[in-house]
């Protein structure tokens, strides 16, 4: 199925608050709001990766966190609120791969800001630096020399305990 057939399909399921439009010729989906969008409907099942926003209600933010909870964690969360505490709350209590609050999509464009999903939504960080430590392995190394081998080191430990333990004070 095209995308645009996809989020067709999306559209018909509650009601447009604005948008709506559809171009099959031209593969065109206005942006579109939904509300009466239910947390079982096939559009809250799967990542949209289109312009579809579905609208969910919620009486309290523990109605609104389990909402968020039920699913796999979400390539970015945006949380509009003034309300400091409500914010931290969010924060605290959700995993997502990115967080905006009061914001959509600059984090994207900023490289100063790694960006990137968890699980589902995708693996690893990206932008400048972020990049290339996502394409890197770091590996530990440790070096000693072998001209002097103190069998402290080695078990066993019985008599030796009270000595390693003032040697690595």
């Amino acid at each position: 199925m095209q995308k645009h057939h996809r989020l067709q399909n999306y559209i018909t399921r509650g009601t447009v608050i604005t948008g709506g439009m559809v171009d099959p010729e031209k593969k065109y989906v206005a942006f579109t709001i939904l509300d009466d969008i239910s947390e079982n409907d096939p559009l809250m099942q799967e990542e949209i990766f289109g312009p579809v926003l579905p609208v969910l209600t919620y009486k309290n933010l523990d109605d609104a966190l389990r909402i968020i909870s039920a699913r796999p964690r979400p390539l970015s969360l945006y949380v509009f609120s003034n309300d400091k505490t409500f914010c931290r709350e969010v924060l605290l209590r959700t995993s997502s791969g990115n967080c905006c609050i009061n914001e959509t999509v600059v984090q994207f464009i900023n490289p100063y800001l790694p960006f990137g999903g968890l699980g589902s939504s995708g693996m690893g960080r990206y932008h400048g630096r972020f990049t290339f430590e996502t394409f890197s392995y770091r590996r530990s190394v440790m070096k000693t020399t072998n001209l002097i081998d103190i069998p402290v080191r080695y078990p066993p430990y019985k008599n030796k305990a009270k000595l390693v333990s003032f040697l690595m004070r």
